[in-house]
């Protein structure tokens, strides 16, 4: 794929298919965010800085005071915001539903479900619209509590044997133990079971005339029906994005726990066992980011107003992983 990145980059691509390079340009936090904010009652800002860009906008906010009278959690920092403009409408996993964009009302249903299940997660204080971002209109925003945490994205975060059991006792147990089943959850993307996915899936890669991927997503199904013999399983909210960034745990004097699980934006509703690491699960969610970033480059090719808003190249460069992995397992050709 990474000749296809290198392609990506030269071509002359329309802005909402190069969303994370074009948002990189706007620094200030929006007006919207503001508004909303003073309509909250909470004190000046003092500062507002843009502290990450990817597929979103990611700004930290300060306050001349704590805030007051609104909802707050016991690791809150009620000096502290963090807002985020979603940029993308498709994201990096494997899990997706092109029907259900990226949107801070499936942020806000998916921090109401955690929370059900009994995981916690930042308090959501406003949503929104920026109206124009750039050369984008109407993009969503997102403002949360600040949690205070030992973490540090990319430097700081539990030891991996802790962090495997915060993670499994406190996240995955309890989010697979809240069934869905008999709950409306729009608008996070819907996959009732592992056949339908892979229904959707074939189709995208009929729509991009893509043979081998057809064939390798029929064989895939072979083995889940007839080798494995997989049976529908009770619908669960996914988080998708389980990391040592996301997953924010601090120390004390009895060892490290759990503060918050953030970045909910990837998340779906679906049968638990898609997010399990063993096969067919993996493969299912490796061939769904195959099938994406193929489909997303053909009618980038051939009709790129019909592409959601993403970032193209970031998508080529970061699942070129994806790829190598099914191509040695001998799930795709690698000719």
């Amino acid at each position: 794929m990474q000749h296809l990145r290198r392609k990506c980059l030269e071509d002359n691509l329309p802005p909402h298919l190069r969303v994370a390079d074009v948002l990189s340009n706007e620094t200030d936090l929006p007006a919207e965010i503001t508004t909303a904010l003073v309509g909250l009652g909470v004190p000046p800002i003092r500062q507002a800085t843009k502290i990450k860009q990817s597929f979103h906008e990611t700004f930290m906010i300060k306050f001349e005071r704590p805030v007051t009278g609104l909802e707050v959690g016991p690791t809150s920092d009620p000096t502290r915001a963090v807002a985020q403009v979603l940029g993308a409408q498709v994201g990096d996993k494997g899990l997706f539903s092109l029907q259900a964009p990226i949107s801070s009302q499936g942020i806000v249903c998916a921090h109401q479900l955690a929370r059900e299940a009994g995981v916690p997660v930042p308090h959501i204080w406003a949503t929104g619209t920026v109206l124009r971002r750039g050369p984008f209109e109407k993009l969503p925003f997102i403002v949360c509590e600040c949690i205070n945490t030992d973490t540090v994205e990319d430097e700081t975060c539990a030891p991996r044997e802790e962090w495997n059991r915060i993670v499994s006792n406190q996240v995955q147990r309890p989010l697979a133990a809240c069934v869905l089943d008999d709950r409306d959850a729009p608008p996070l993307p819907q996959i009732p079971d592992v056949y339908a996915f892979l229904a959707q899936l074939r189709g995208m890669a009929l729509d991009t005339d893509d043979d081998a991927l057809c064939a390798s997503l029929g064989r895939l199904e072979d083995i889940s029906r007839h080798q494995c013999r997989i049976t529908p399983g009770p619908s669960t909210l996914i988080h998708q994005d389980l990391n040592g960034g996301n997953v924010l745990c601090s120390r004390d004097q009895r060892g490290w726990h759990l503060d918050s699980v953030i970045d909910w934006e990837s998340a779906v509703v679906g049968d638990s066992r898609l997010a399990l690491p063993t096969e067919p699960w993996s493969v299912v969610r490796r061939l769904g980011i195959v099938v994406l970033i193929r489909w997303l480059w053909h009618k980038a090719q051939t009709r790129p107003q019909d592409v959601p808003r993403c970032s193209l190249a970031e998508l080529l460069e970061n699942h070129g992983e994806s790829e190598e992995v099914l191509i040695r397992a001998g799930w795709l050709d690698g000719s």
